[in-house]
């Protein structure tokens, strides 16, 4: 029985249809901003956001990456294939400026942004056994831990409960316009309250407005990251607290029991 984790298994069948343009390898947006830029009067398959595509395609002829992906996805029991020898791969025939050279067809080899295109590729991938970006499993499980914590937010169930959600509604507004002015500052995230994330998670289930919005009031596409490392939060916190209240003369933490938001 031979024997190879999923990560893998998942980036082999994209690599092989590669040859014939059938598919893309991950799903990842070209933009480091989030904002997407128009295709008119240019190739698809130019962007740079499509670099390790035309890598593989063109590697047989120019670089030996197409073969050596296949072979790093391709598993025996005495040596497992995994996404270490994937990037390994990639890492190899990035170095290879000859061959780079020829595939873009400059003198320059690969852009930056070319480059950033292949770690997003290998984003899609790492420890990540789905064909997607994501990991569906784990995002289900965080979803139900936030499920959980909005059951247990006593102003949803309170009789003031219509005046809670269109003050909660003010706030999230608020709270996008703070993340324009975390940009400014250098900062690249800000830390919802409880109320205010049930407020931005209701707002992405219609992406299209979600886009528009956000894109208007910050300055750029807000993704939610809920994979964030605990050990940053205390300081974003309270720097968050620190503007919401300078701006609108308001705490950003309050208590949402049912009295509370009663003599509100």
């Amino acid at each position: 029985m031979s024997c190879i984790d999923d990560e893998t298994l998942e980036f082999r069948a994209p690599t092989q249809a590669i040859a014939r343009w059938e598919t893309t390898t991950g799903c990842y947006w070209d933009s480091l901003n989030g904002i997407p830029s128009s295709l008119h009067g240019s190739s698809v398959g130019d962007k740079d956001s499509f670099f390790p595509n035309r890598v593989i395609k063109a590697s047989n002829d120019t670089c030996q990456l197409h073969a050596d992906l296949l072979k790093a996805t391709e598993s025996t029991e005495e040596k497992p294939a995994s996404s270490n020898e994937v990037r390994n791969a990639f890492e190899v025939a990035l170095k290879d400026m000859e061959a780079m050279k020829k595939i873009n067809d400059n003198d320059q080899g690969p852009r930056s942004t070319e480059r950033m295109a292949v770690r997003r590729m290998m984003a899609c991938y790492w420890n990540n056994s789905f064909p997607f970006s994501i990991d569906l499993v784990g995002a289900v499980i965080r979803q139900g831990t936030f499920i959980e914590k909005m059951h247990h937010i006593s102003c949803l169930f309170s009789p003031a409960a219509r005046f809670s959600v269109t003050r909660l509604l003010t706030k999230y507004a608020r709270f996008i316009a703070i993340t324009r002015v975390a940009s400014s500052h250098g900062r690249t995230m800000v830390v919802p309250m409880l109320d205010v994330d049930l407020a931005w998670h209701t707002h992405q289930l219609s992406p299209a407005q979600y886009f528009t919005y956000t894109v208007a009031e910050a300055g750029r596409f807000i993704n939610h990251d809920d994979k964030i490392n605990d050990v940053d939060l205390p300081d974003d916190f309270a720097w968050n607290s620190r503007q919401y209240q300078q701006r609108y003369e308001e705490l950003y933490s309050e208590c949402t029991c049912w009295y509370c938001e009663a003599i509100r």
